[in-house]
């Protein structure tokens, strides 16, 4: 990952302070989920399954929280909601498939299931459904904001870098950080989201010096304003070849325009040696539109059911 600057200034990043905990070394779900990583990243890909939901920033707080538990099989890691399972791919795509189809004869559902095997499972019987697509950017777009579409938010956040300091969050004093999560989800009390949620955001914050010690491509971005913190992003590292910008979070009422879309932008110079970007899924429309314009391409999941 590409060094943040340290020098003041407008659209300087400064370092904030840390603290450690002992949570990871206490949590043998979380153990057992990040000495799979090694293995999930290079397996994913060729699996077909880079799935936003199988980063570090996604699972982890979802773990630590009780949202999931983990089983570790031959082919992949188990991940279950009590409603079905995801598997995250850790070993050759003809051992995944067979984790799949034991998973599925034992009468599981599979959710997170990349369109090929999929199409398999639907040509042997099983019941197939489309349960959601994600964006995937290239990294360089992300960069630039590309083309005539692009013109004014490329004109905002050349703006919001005049006008901003971008700093890392490394867990010092997680406390005005939760606090614009608390203001985003105040503003936008209306929407509902099914990727993430206040409680996970909270977590990730509070155990942040801890996580990054651990999974070190991890990265959380706040930006200043008249030094009031107006927005953060955090992302990490997906595949060799993918990173996801997991949440964006600012207060919509701040007087820079699209210092969110700064971060963004930030973390994908921080993520350069990385082609892609999978963003996810499009939850409302405003999303959905910035995404289309962006996007170099969609992959698939599915459920899949005996």
């Amino acid at each position: 990952m590409a060094k943040q600057s340290s020098n003041a200034g407008a659209g300087a990043v400064r370092p904030s302070p840390s603290r450690r905990g002992s949570l990871i070394e206490e949590s043998r779900p979380l153990q057992t989920y990040l000495t799979s990583l090694d293995a999930m990243r290079p397996a994913l890909v060729p699996s077909g399954a880079p799935a936003f939901a199988f980063s570090p920033l996604n699972v982890m707080p979802k773990i630590a929280l009780g949202k999931l538990d983990v089983e570790q099989a031959s082919g992949g890691l188990v991940l279950s909601d009590g409603g079905g399972v995801r598997v995250a791919p850790t070993a050759s795509p003809s051992e995944y498939y067979q984790t799949l189809l034991e998973l599925l004869e034992d009468g599981r559902p599979l959710h997170l299931v990349p369109e090929p095997i999929a199409a398999h499972f639907k040509l042997g019987g099983y019941t197939v459904s489309k349960q959601h697509d994600e964006y995937v950017m290239r990294t360089e777009d992300v960069q630039t904001f590309p083309g005539k579409r692009n013109r004014q938010m490329r004109g905002n956040v050349n703006k919001a870098r005049r006008l901003c300091e971008v700093e890392v969050f490394d867990g010092g004093d997680p406390a005005e950080y939760k606090a614009l999560v608390k203001t985003w989800y105040r503003q936008n009390a209306d929407l509902k989201f099914r990727t993430y949620d206040k409680t996970s955001i909270d977590w990730l914050l509070e155990n942040w010096s801890e996580l990054v010690s651990h999974v070190p491509d991890l990265l959380c971005l706040g930006l200043r304003h008249d030094a009031q913190l107006i927005s953060l992003n955090m992302g990490c590292r997906l595949t060799d070849q993918h990173w996801t910008a997991y949440t964006q979070r600012f207060d919509r009422h701040a007087p820079v325009k699209h210092a969110n879309m700064l971060g963004y932008q930030t973390l994908a110079h921080s993520f350069a040696d990385c082609a892609l970007e999978n963003d996810g899924t499009a939850d409302t429309k405003t999303i959905r539109e910035w995404k289309d314009r962006l996007v170099s391409h969609k992959i698939s999941f599915y459920t899949v059911r005996k």
